[in-house]
C-alpha cells in the first residue's frame, strides 16, 4: 500500500466495485432488488489510503481490513449514518478498523462511507 494512486471509479456492477477495494476483501448486497450504482474515489500517498464511497442504494457490505493496517470509518454525507456489527455510527462517531478485522455493515439509500486506513509500517 506504499504506492502513490489517485483514481476515480463508477459502476453498475458489484464484483467490479469489490475488486476495486484494494486490500478490502469486500463483499456487497442489496438490502433490496434494485439496480446497483456506486461511485468510488481514492487517494493513495506513503502508505495513507483515503477513500470516498457513495451508494445509490441500501447495502450490506462484508468485509476483512487490510492485514497490517488500521482504518477508520465515518459516514460522509447523505445518510447521516450506517450499522457497523450492530452499533449506529453517526458523523459523531469513527469505527475504527483494527488489522484483519471482519467488518459487516449496513448502509442506508443515498449513503457515503469515507474511510482511512493506515499502513502500521508506514508509522
Amino acid at each position: 500500500m506504499s504506492e502513490s494512486l489517485i483514481k476515480s471509479i463508477e459502476t453498475s456492477d458489484y464484483e467490479e466495485f469489490s475488486a476495486q477495494q484494494e486490500g478490502w476483501d469486500a463483499c456487497y448486497r442489496p438490502l433490496k432488488v434494485e439496480a446497483f450504482a456506486a461511485r468510488m474515489k481514492v487517494a493513495r500517498i506513503g502508505g495513507i489510503q483515503v477513500d470516498l464511497d457513495s451508494y445509490k442504494g441500501g447495502l450490506e457490505i462484508t468485509a476483512t481490513s487490510p492485514k497490517d493496517a488500521i482504518g477508520i470509518g465515518v459516514p460522509f454525507d447523505g445518510a447521516a449514518s450506517y450499522i457497523s456489527q450492530g452499533v449506529e455510527i453517526s458523523k459523531q462517531s469513527i469505527d475504527v478498523y483494527g488489522s484483519a478485522r471482519e467488518i459487516h455493515a449496513v448502509t442506508k439509500p443515498g449513503s457515503s462511507l469515507l474511510t482511512c486506513c493506515i499502513d502500521k509500517g508506514a508509522i
